[in-house]
């Protein structure tokens, strides 16, 4: 059972305010934005720290058998007995009248977890939710959010078919077809730009990119590298080749390097696999 913190009001003007209300939160911490106010930031960070820690205690000292999962500043996941529901929301509702804050609930029948902020997680009725690096297709609120770094799709999308439907993990990748799901996204800013380097009959050549470069590793491609203004380099995905695939083209085969993203999907199982807990 996850019971996460809500500011009191309507629902639907939330989603509609939420993006705008965390922009303006993040900017509160940053010094060189008109919004710049460290205090603020941290009354609303610690006393969402505060409050939750207060919920945490009174449901531990309440409930017996009661096991925390996971905790962070807006919410709490708990494992409890059936027999102790009424006695978790009883205490919960306590809590929204001393916090002024109100709760929504919602109940897992299984976790997938690699932290507090990356995780996989089922419902009883077979509904998943993703967050963080297992996110599959990204939203803000329950609209696409076409601004988020979609890139690499496939590796969240292989995680979830191996947790929730026993795919494996090759299956899903040597058998999917869109080629967008397994591309990446890189964005150069005005201190760093972007090129590739390949040969071409024995001579190096080096070929500038655009501000915002979708791309794929490859088995036989370029190394992309970054350039930074005050002189240093980053070679991305270093140690692999990439095809740049800004403009779509049709393909029998785009020479896929698909043991990049099964290693990819690998280094996840490696976090996660044996340290789980049965919630039934």
């Amino acid at each position: 059972m996850r019971a996460e913190a809500k500011k009191a009001g309507d629902t639907t003007l939330s989603d509609g305010f939420k993006l705008s209300a965390n922009g303006a939160y993040g900017k509160s911490n940053d010094a060189d934005s008109f919004l710049y106010d460290p205090k603020f930031t941290m009354q609303i960070t610690l006393n969402g720290q505060l409050l939750l820690t207060l919920l945490a205690e009174t449901l531990v000292d309440n409930i017996k058998d009661i096991q925390v999962i996971q905790i962070n500043t807006d919410g709490i996941t708990v494992k409890i007995p059936r027999d102790q529901m009424d006695n978790y929301y009883s205490i919960c509702k306590q809590w929204e009248s001393i916090s002024k804050l109100s709760l929504e609930y919602a109940e897992y029948s299984r976790m997938i977890i690699a932290d507090v902020n990356n995780y996989l997680a089922v419902t009883p009725k077979g509904k998943v939710k993703n967050k963080g690096r297992f996110e599959v297709d990204k939203v803000v609120g329950s609209e696409p959010a076409y601004h988020k770094d979609n890139s690499f799709r496939i590796v969240p999308l292989a995680l979830q078919e191996y947790f929730v439907n026993g795919v494996t993990i090759e299956d899903t990748i040597y058998n999917h077809k869109n080629i967008y799901d397994f591309c990446g996204r890189q964005k150069f800013k005005s201190d760093s730009y972007g090129q590739i380097h390949y040969l071409v009959d024995d001579i190096y050549v080096s070929e500038p990119q655009q501000k915002n470069v979708r791309y794929y590793i490859s088995n036989k491609g370029s190394k992309f590298i970054k350039y930074y203004n005050k002189g240093t380099t980053e070679c991305i995905n270093k140690g692999y080749v990439v095809n740049i695939f800004n403009e779509y083209y049709e393909s029998d085969n785009y020479d896929i390097n698909y043991n990049f993203y099964i290693q990819e999907c690998k280094k996840e199982l490696h976090l996660i696999e044996n340290k789980q807990l049965e919630l039934f």
